[in-house]
């Protein structure tokens, strides 16, 4: 692990807020729920969606690579 500090993170990488979700929760449920929350707020059924694209380096499975 390399030995850093919320202050040399911030300076680096601009990030200053980090989150968890619980033990179990993957990428597509918290996709899911937003859509859900999404749909909800603006009045439109799942129906008038024709694509949602993710782009992740937390994906839900961990595919192995050609062998």
């Amino acid at each position: 692990m390399v030995d850093t500090s919320d202050e040399w993170i911030q300076s680096r990488t601009g990030i200053k807020e980090r989150r968890l979700v619980e033990k179990g929760e993957a990428t597509s449920d918290m996709a899911a729920n937003i859509a859900n929350q999404l749909l909800e707020k603006s009045g439109k059924l799942p129906e008038d969606i024709d694509v949602i694209i993710i782009a992740t380096c937390t994906p839900d499975m961990m595919v192995v690579a050609t062998a």
